[in-house]
């Protein structure tokens, strides 16, 4: 889960915009159940960017970023109950739907623009990890595929130990806040990626 916050001040007014979104690695809108025409498309050098894009736009409440080209893509849907209806598996692109939305138009004031970006928890922030040339995705588990596991170990130390090993596709690393005391700060290298899971872990995996 992604959380987002802007302050923006546009002539003497000041504008605040914050939401939630649900993040969908390997997923886009399905065409059969959705519109697929985007209100706004554009190209943008990554997905945080996109994201940003998104919040500046009042009536954004979905995101498709495709990462082979830098696409992103802003769509105004309401009312998404079952995303399974709404979503299809799709290499190469993901999707964020905003879950809350929470606007505040404040008294005139002096003109000024301040952008943050978090995650939704204060130790793991957006884009603060990497491992070479691989797709990090904060919150995510990778079941199953494990070739071994080490324990007291980095996310860096997890990269690391992944680039070093043959034939691993990815890992998972296991937050050192998780609700499983024993489980804190496990790595967890992975031979195949099927799937991915909700949970209080950061994992990473090699592009198709």
């Amino acid at each position: 889960m992604i959380f987002l916050f802007i302050t923006q001040t546009q002539a003497q007014t000041e504008n605040i915009r914050s939401f939630k979104m649900n993040f969908y690695p390997e997923q886009r809108l399905k065409c059969e159940t959705t519109t697929c025409l985007p209100f706004l498309k554009t190209v943008t050098l990554n997905i945080r960017q996109c994201q940003f894009k998104c919040l500046e736009q009042i009536q954004c409440t979905v995101i498709n970023f495709q990462k082979i080209n830098f696409t992103c893509q802003l769509f105004h849907i309401n009312n998404i109950l079952n995303l399974n209806n709404y979503l299809e598996s799709y290499l190469q692109t993901s999707t964020m739907i905003v879950t809350y939305d929470y606007r505040i138009s404040s008294e005139p004031i002096s003109t000024s623009r301040t952008t943050t970006i978090t995650s939704s928890t204060s130790t793991n922030t957006i884009n603060s990890r990497n491992c070479s040339n691989m797709t990090v995705l904060l919150g995510r588990n990778i079941p199953r595929g494990d070739i071994i596991s080490q324990s007291s170990m980095t996310f860096t130390q997890c990269c690391n130990l992944c680039l070093s090993t043959i034939n691993c596709r990815g890992f998972s690393w296991i937050w050192s806040n998780h609700t499983n005391p024993g489980s804190r700060n496990q790595c967890w290298i992975k031979a195949n990626i099927t799937s991915f899971e909700s949970d209080s872990i950061d994992s990473a995996y090699f592009p198709v």
